[in-house]
């Protein structure tokens, strides 16, 4: 499912079954969203996103400020930022 992800800058969400456990953007000039997901997949940026059962991604020109965006909204409706956010934290 990861060939469908773009090849582009913007962020994404990882999942685990019905919880966001990770958001992250990817600036598109050494990375991208693609790359990006391939590179949580394979676990080589940690056990705690490795484990997502599925993605949602985003194009979008920014990607830094919509993920801070993402996150605050996230915290703002959890009391607390997704578990592999916090953990990098």
């Amino acid at each position: 499912m990861l060939d469908g992800a773009p090849d582009e800058r913007g962020v994404y969400a990882l999942w685990h079954n019905e919880e966001v456990i990770c958001y992250g953007r990817c600036p598109g000039s050494a990375i991208s969203i693609q790359q990006a997901l391939r590179e949580h997949a394979a676990g080589r940026s940690g056990a705690c996103s490795g484990a997502a059962t599925h993605y949602s991604w985003e194009i979008c020109a920014e990607p830094a400020e919509r993920e801070a965006e993402l996150l605050a909204e996230y915290e703002a409706q959890f009391k607390r930022l997704p578990r592999c956010n916090a953990q990098q934290r």
